[in-house]
């Protein structure tokens, strides 16, 4: 039996200010040499313009308490029995906003003073025979939890920063650069806003009754040592089997929500619409938790001439609310796709792979004596990542003041579908000859498609190492020379081991869509190339690294 005492302080001081220098989009690069910009963003500390001003500066505890009871019940039963509770303590505050206050009728200045999550555990192992033993096990587990979206309080709170942003403005004639250039200086004009600003910041806050994110854990396994002989004449001893089944269930899972936004009516589809400003956020908890089932086996074999090798298979079904990829607030709101933009539910998610195959080989043989060559093969195939067909253009339910189209699109049942109108014919028989040739688009027909309904194309990729030990230049030490060849088949060829998505975060634009008289009207079909995405440069390259290694 044992109980202990855990505590963890953590000191931050992130500098985190985006466009502290400002940030100029231009359309196109006559717009760049005329000085026709889309957009002038500018971002810093209130009343300084020091950048350091607007770091997000805290600080908070964690004080763990922890009792585990390890009983033997039989010489084949082993239990263990835990229970541990995290605390969480700060004195540090965000910035308070009165404005915030007045606005939505909720503070910012809440922190993680008086969280606390309490996590029972129960495993156990039982070995049924010296071949076979059995584990499984259930608990609460927390933690890993990125600062970052704590961070954004104390950064975002709408005193500390404050953003200047226009659009369709000229940078050569429109500003003063009190003696200096455009493109090179800051405006004057942005300066001065920023100086004198008071409350107006965007602001990120954290829900009062915000609980720390958790999950619930069921696993189930064995392992089973045999000898394939018994099983089949050939096939000689030494196997191993692993089986596991990993079921998670999400308790409080983070998400991020727009608190401005307010409901304006209903889509043709149903589905709600939405109008407020993107600048304020919530740190909350999902209404909807997420949960995932991994099933995943592994048989592995030893033979006596120096060859190992194991070949593995999991399958994954994973759903989420919100995937959270990002570290900013508005980030996380916006990189992933629904139809719902406020209350998005459960769907598959972003990172689930429902199908991977593994292998691995390892082969030593002493070429020279002494001095053993070993080559270590590893191989995956894998279903590819999940994406989504979205709208291509701003949202047309909702605000949408980013660069990722994340509204999910809406399936036709057809060439006369009531909820539907085309801008030309052309628009239309090209979305339906694309919507028919995939059974993930058509079987969605007259509905809104789900999140990462389909999959992108399958990938394999093998990699190889080979080790050469050496004499060393004296007596004990060690030397080892090795290359290492990534994705053997892109090597070979071209075409082999080449990864095709959608890319981050899976959405695949379809057709723009607009709302005229009660109908979506569908214009400008980008959907030719959707079946096979694009080429992911890095995971898709070749590469070999040689190098050497002395133990002495």
């Amino acid at each position: 039996f044992s109980v202990g005492i855990e505590r963890e302080e953590f000191s931050v001081f992130n500098l985190f200010v985006q466009e502290s220098q400002t940030e100029v989009r231009f359309a196109s690069l006559a717009d760049f040499r005329s000085g026709d910009a889309n957009r002038l963003i500018y971002e810093n500390a209130a009343g300084t313009n020091n950048v350091n001003d607007g770091a997000a500066e805290f600080g908070y505890e964690i004080t763990t308490l922890y009792a585990q009871d390890d009983w033997q019940i039989t010489d084949k039963l082993n239990l263990t029995l835990g229970l541990r509770g995290e605390f969480y303590t700060s004195d540090d505050k965000p910035a308070f906003n009165q404005n915030f206050l007045n606005t939505y009728g909720i503070r910012n200045d809440d922190n993680l003073d008086g969280k606390s999550v309490i996590q029972p555990r129960i495993g156990f192992t039982y070995d049924w025979s010296p071949e076979l033993s059995f584990r499984g096990g259930v608990g609460l587990f927390s933690g890993g939890n990125p600062n970052v979206w704590i961070s954004n309080n104390y950064s975002n709170n709408g005193v500390t920063l404050v953003e200047f942003q226009q659009r369709n403005v000229n940078v050569l004639t429109d500003y003063d650069y009190n003696g200096g250039s455009a493109l090179y200086d800051i405006p004057q004009e942005a300066l001065d806003f920023v100086a004198n600003a008071n409350g107006v910041g965007s602001v990120n806050a954290l829900d009062p009754d915000f609980e720390i994110p958790s999950e619930w854990k069921y696993a189930l396994g064995f392992t089973y040592d045999f000898d394939g002989s018994d099983y089949v004449a050939w096939a000689g001893d030494n196997y191993t089997l692993n089986f596991d089944v990993l079921y998670s269930k999400v308790k409080d899972s983070a998400f991020v929500s727009p608190i401005s936004w307010v409901r304006t009516g209903t889509a043709p589809d149903g589905r709600p619409t939405y109008a407020g400003n993107t600048d304020d956020f919530v740190l909350t908890n999902a209404e909807s938790e997420g949960q995932a089932l991994t099933i995943s086996a592994a048989l592995s074999k030893s033979h006596d001439f120096g060859l190992d090798w194991s070949l593995g298979y999991a399958y994954v079904d994973a759903k989420d609310t919100n995937p959270m990829t990002s570290s900013v607030a508005f980030s996380n709101w916006q990189n992933y796709t629904r139809s719902d933009a406020v209350y998005p539910g459960t769907a598959t998610s972003d990172y689930e792979i429902p199908h991977r195959f593994t292998m691995t080989a390892d082969y030593e043989h002493e070429f020279v004596a002494g001095y053993g060559t070993r080559f270590s093969l590893f191989g995956q195939v894998s279903e590819g990542s999940p994406y989504s067909l979205t709208f291509g253009n701003a949202s047309p339910t909702a605000p949408n003041a980013g660069f990722v189209d994340n509204a999910l699109f809406y399936v036709p049942t057809g060439a006369f579908d009531p909820l539907v109108t085309y801008d030309t014919g052309a628009t239309r028989d090209a979305l339906l000859t694309f919507l028919a040739e995939d059974e993930c688009y058509s079987e969605y027909r007259g509905e809104i498609i789900d999140r990462n309904a389909c999959h992108d194309d399958w990938w394999t990729k093998f990699d190889l190492k080979v080790t050469q030990n050496l004499p060393g230049l004296r007596e004990g030490d060690r030397t080892q020379a090795f290359v290492v060849l990534e994705n053997v088949g892109n090597f070979l060829n071209s075409d082999w081991g080449v990864l095709r998505q959608q890319g981050f975060p899976g959405a695949a634009d379809v057709v723009n869509a607009s709302i005229v008289n009660g109908q979506y009207v569908y214009s400008n079909f980008r959907g030719d190339d959707l079946d096979e995405g694009s080429i992911q440069v890095e995971p898709s390259l070749w590469e070999i690294r040689f190098g050497m290694k002395y133990d002495f």
